[in-house]
């Protein structure tokens, strides 16, 4: 992610549904998630 970021370019993956998915890509470090169930992703965020 950070040679990605080092050109200036974000990434945000869509369609995101599923939740361990939604965990690693925050992991990583990406800028954004495009997702079906903004609810489960609004959850994630805050734990």
């Amino acid at each position: 992610m950070q040679k990605i970021h080092s050109h200036k370019i974000s990434v945000i993956p869509w369609t995101v549904n599923d939740v361990e998915d939604m965990k690693k890509l925050i992991d990583a470090g990406i800028d954004g998630i495009i997702s079906d169930y903004p609810d489960r992703l609004a959850h994630i965020i805050k734990n």
